[in-house]
């Protein structure tokens, strides 16, 4: 198992086609590409094995790509059984494993699988077991020990009964960057990282939280708010004020005309977005999403019942879909898209005409078009600035917008958004944020009103330029290291980076640099199967300081000179 990803163990070939088989999946699980021999001798092994059919080879390959329902599943059964983290497994391990408990499921009953698994139960028995004669004739010595060959992290005995799941965790994956982000948490207080001990401090570039907060009139406002009592219940819909205020920012900002009434204040875009899908998705439904994408956007769209349905869209569409790709994916059970723009983990934006060209498809076929815009503030390019809600012939009026104080305005912990719906579907939304919410935060609401003060829409524009000036930083620093960014992020405060010249799995790559470097990097797992191995995210919402020496340190690791911070001319 410690053999490097998609490199076959050294020594002799093992005789157990089991062995063989986990051998051979895993050669095409990173390489991604398997010859045709290959192919064809995985598949003929898994024809000898319990219950798996030629006809499954797509499905264990999706599924030891973790990118179906069932895997995670799996993952919940396995988890009783582990002796650490699933994050701090390897994905040689967390593949392995996946595979044993997918075989012993087949094969064995295992102790509360169908509750603790969620859906598992119902998914695999469309994979027969093998006749009672058959399994009765099997040698009995080959299940005695069946952790056996299940990889070092199994530990011994059986998990404790616990409560019955809902079937939908069978669709909602672990969030892996924040399992990284507490590991390198972990590290951070080891010797290594104590100065004092003449460690260096850990970098932490994983996670897309602004370093800069809330400013000065804001909490003056929610101080305000607070003394004098203001922390009563508002409307669902939010303050009728901030509605107004938000309405009037989209008129100065962008240019559009948009209606106070139109605005539902929600808690947080997580809770606009599970709002929207609640009120427009239901089982049976499909989402059309690119690959990569933010992880909690697919799972917001599978906790309302649909099947969020990523497409791959390399660097020559900027990792965004456009109308074509939509068009071709379209199917009877597609509802709708779900774009971000810019997005979270590029920070790309998709032009003007293909956005209008995706609306446009989507509205001839009957479905609606969502954007995430929570980044839509922190643009550095004004060709691409622009919100879906100022589409041109109609098609901005039936966009669902979902944005948030969050980021441009730097209120993350506050957790406020906001929704820009289509007249139609106000009532509706209204009705639900009743009954699940109530209202967003009273104290959020009020203090947010001071966002719009003209001092800090000054502050606020001085901290996106800072962003601009790390990020005419990062990009060339990151091509001097071999980390190539193929499409220079025009917004947000993200990096999506190859590592494939250093490394077959940017999973590994990330937690070396997290021991070697020190550096907090985050693995394109999170992001979608297409590309996953191959790409990183860098997050530059750290202040210049950390990002230079962040830079130093992985070019003393990978042994290449750090790019000079200046001299290097804007990216736009």
């Amino acid at each position: 198992m410690s053999a490097p990803p998609g490199k076959r163990p050294a020594g002799k070939p093992t005789k157990n086609p089991r062995r063989r088989a986990r051998e051979l999946a895993l050669q095409g699980l990173y390489q991604r590409q398997v010859a045709q021999a290959e192919v064809g001798a995985i598949e003929e092994v898994l024809q000898g094995m319990d219950g798996f059919a030629k006809a499954d080879r797509a499905h264990l390959d999706a599924l030891l790509h973790g990118c179906i329902a069932e895997a995670a599943a799996l993952d919940a059964i396995l988890v009783p059984h582990l002796d650490r983290p699933v994050v701090q497994l390897s994905p040689v391990e967390h593949a392995i494993l996946r595979l044993g408990v997918y075989e012993l499921m087949h094969c064995v009953d295992v102790p509360g699988g169908d509750q603790r698994g969620g859906r598992a139960g119902q998914d695999l028995r469309r994979h027969r077991r093998p006749p009672l004669r058959q399994r009765r004739a099997r040698p009995r010595g080959r299940r005695a020990a069946p952790g056996r060959d299940r990889g070092a992290a199994m530990s011994a005995g059986p998990a404790a009964p616990g409560p019955h799941l809902a079937s939908r965790l069978a669709h909602i994956a672990p969030f892996y960057v924040m399992e990284l982000a507490k590991e390198a948490a972990q590290i951070a207080t080891s010797p290594a990282c104590n100065r004092a001990r003449g460690g260096e401090p850990m970098i932490f570039l994983n996670i897309g939280e602004p370093d800069f907060t809330a400013p000065p009139p804001v909490l003056e406002a929610a101080e305000r708010c607070l003394r004098t009592g203001r922390t009563q219940y508002t409307q669902a819909t939010g303050l009728a004020e901030l509605r107004e205020r938000i309405a009037a920012w989209y008129g100065t900002r962008f240019g559009v005309a948009v209606e106070p009434a139109r605005i539902v204040v929600t808690a947080g875009a997580s809770g606009a977005l599970q709002l929207a899908c609640l009120a427009l998705f239901e089982p049976g439904d499909e989402v059309l999403m690119p690959d990569p994408s933010y992880p909690c956007n697919r799972h917001f769209v599978a906790a309302s019942g649909a099947t969020p349905r990523l497409l791959p869209a390399g660097p020559e569409q900027r990792f965004q879909l456009d109308g074509e790709m939509v068009r071709r994916a379209w199917t009877p059970a597609t509802r709708g898209v779900l774009l971000a723009s810019p997005s979270n983990p590029t920070g790309t934006s998709i032009a003007p005409e293909v956005l209008h060209d995706i609306a446009a498809a989507v509205r001839e076929r009957g479905g609606v078009t969502l954007v995430d815009e929570i980044y839509l503030g922190l643009g550095f390019d004004d060709r691409y600035g622009a919100s879906a809600l100022g589409l041109p012939g109609g098609l901005g009026e039936g966009v669902v917008s979902i944005n948030s104080f969050s980021k441009y305005f730097s209120m993350t912990g506050w957790r406020l958004g906001w929704l820009v719906l289509p007249p139609a579907l106000v009532d509706p939304v209204e009705r639900l944020a009743q009954n699940l919410y109530i209202c967003a935060s009273s104290i959020a609401q009020h203090a947010a009103l001071a966002c719009f003060e003209p001092e800090s829409i000054a502050e606020y524009e001085r901290r996106r330029a800072e962003f601009r000036r790390r990020r005419d930083f990062v990009v060339p620093a990151l091509r001097a290291l071999g980390l190539a960014v193929p499409v220079p992020p025009d917004g947000a405060f993200y990096a999506w980076a190859d590592c494939s010249a250093h490394a077959d799995s940017s999973w590994q790559f990330c937690h070396d640099m997290m021991q070697r470097a020190h550096v907090a990097l985050t693995p394109g797992r999170d992001f979608g199967p297409a590309a996953a191995e191959r790409y990183l995210r860098l997050s530059f919402a750290r202040s210049m300081a950390e990002i230079e020496a962040a830079i130093e340190r992985l070019a003393r690791v990978l042994g290449r000179g750090a790019a000079a911070p200046t001299g290097e001319k804007p990216l736009d």
